[in-house]
């Protein structure tokens, strides 16, 4: 019942009618069969009472009331998962009814035993009266222990009913999660959409912390019942024990690995709207510098030229140096698109041109930024 059960769940949706039908017949099956098994004990009882085989009569009752005593024993474990509980639940109704048929037997063995009484010699009597005595005390102390039993099984029943609900409840909010952690999609290039993105990844850090709360109470209430649990139902709790942790510890890897990614990704693109914001002066400095020299003549002196040629010298070496600031900026900025041979080829003469070298992939950047695309056509024509 265990493997078919374990088979249902692992099992395609469609197939778990037809699973399920198995698991019902055969069920039914081994209820009639053990019933039978219970009416043939009890006829054969029957049938030493009416046989008048009162000794040996009262002697299957004693043995199959100490049979019961330790089927009752309280150190027999009822907790576990619902399914092992319930078993366990229908088992015991089946013991009560076992008992509750037995009890027309019982009825005859105090009579049989009170017509003895008057009829045998004193010391018959007594013989009957003491085994009358043990049979009375044992039939009592399995009523009690029923009983006793009873509540147990609703102990555990309600423990198992809440375990399972509990686990079921975190499972679903772990699965949930992941596919929110693992299909976030690709960064956003925009700095008030990672800025937002953050303030809804926070949210979901608080939802967590709050679940770990849940998730401490499922696995408390687990460990319980594992100290308390039937050998049937031992290696149900520890594998929801064991997955709970593991699931857990893999979202919150990945909660983690999410919180580092936005946060690196806004301090990114920080760091490149003040960089931008620096070339963006430089630049229009430097444009403005080699326009008032642009509207200027040429000096005639050797001395004056070649101050001009060093200072001009260094504007190459700046321009160099910030050749990679500039690729940040383009690589920050922009997203790729495929391109055609004759736009490579353009773009590569054009990098040439203005002192930089195009990647060796096949796709060109776009720059979606305005105030990017303004900083680099400066750059373009300070390169020119």
């Amino acid at each position: 019942m265990r493997f078919g059960k374990s088979l249902k769940d692992k099992a395609p949706k469609e197939d778990g009618p037809i699973l399920q039908e198995m698991l019902d017949e055969l069920k039914n099956k081994w209820n009639a069969v053990c019933q039978k098994s219970v009416d043939k004990q009890r006829k054969l009882e029957e049938a030493l009472l009416f046989s008048g085989q009162f000794k040996d009569a009262i002697q299957a009752l004693i043995e199959w009331l100490e049979k019961a005593k330790q089927i009752l024993a309280f150190d027999q474990p009822v907790h576990g998962d619902l399914d092992t509980v319930n078993t366990l639940i229908d088992d015991h109704r089946n013991f009560i009814d076992d008992f509750k048929s037995r009890e027309k037997n019982m009825q005859f063995v105090r009579k049989t035993a009170a017509d003895l009484i008057k009829s045998a010699n004193a010391e018959d009597a007594r013989q009957i009266s003491r085994q009358m005595e043990t049979l009375e005390e044992k039939w009592a102390e399995i009523e009690k222990m029923m009983q006793q039993k009873q509540h147990r099984l609703d102990d555990a029943l309600k423990m198992a009913n809440q375990l399972h609900k509990a686990v079921h409840t975190l499972l679903g909010w772990l699965s949930d999660a992941e596919l929110k952690l693992r299909f976030a999609g690709p960064l956003p290039d925009n700095e008030d959409i990672v800025q937002q993105q953050i303030r809804e990844h926070e949210n979901f850090i608080h939802e967590m912390q709050q679940k770990e709360r849940e998730k401490n109470s499922t696995l408390d209430l687990a460990n319980d019942i594992l100290q308390l649990s039937h050998p049937n139902a031992l290696p149900v709790i520890k594998h929801w024990i064991t997955i709970i942790q593991s699931r857990w510890d893999e979202v919150e890897s990945w909660g983690k690995q999410r919180e580092k990614r936005l946060n690196d990704q806004l301090k990114s693109m920080k760091d490149a709207s003040e960089l931008l914001n620096d070339l963006d002066q430089w630049l229009t400095t430097t444009e403005s510098n080699l326009n008032e020299l642009e509207s200027q003549p040429l000096p005639d002196e050797i001395i004056e030229l070649e101050k001009l040629n060093d200072d001009h010298q260094r504007l190459i070496d700046d321009l160099n140096d910030k050749k990679v600031d500039v690729e940040f900026i383009i690589k920050t900025y922009s997203s790729k698109k495929p391109q055609t041979s004759s736009s490579k080829d353009r773009s590569s003469s054009k990098h040439r041109l203005y002192g930089m070298k195009m990647p060796k992939a096949q796709f060109e950047p776009e720059i979606n930024n305005p105030k990017a695309n303004h900083m680099l056509d400066k750059w373009h024509s300070v390169w020119r």
